[in-house]
């Protein structure tokens, strides 16, 4: 059964310290700044997710 306090924001951040702990991991310079940068794309699409969940209607209320 799923955590009904889990949310989109919280796997999206789970995946930006598991991009994190891969970058730490790396010697190849190149590869590590990719997984760096995916991993700060995970951490801006959790805000994004926490932003809209912040400010969706409730279930009773109609948008607009």
């Amino acid at each position: 059964m799923a955590n009904p306090t889990y949310s989109r924001a919280d796997e999206y951040r789970r995946r930006g310290i598991e991009a994190q702990r891969r970058a730490a991991k790396l010697t190849d310079l190149n590869i590590k700044k990719t997984f760096t940068d995916i991993a700060n794309h995970w951490f801006a699409l959790a805000e994004q997710a926490e932003w809209l969940e912040r400010h969706r209607p409730a279930p009773h209320q109609k948008a607009g």
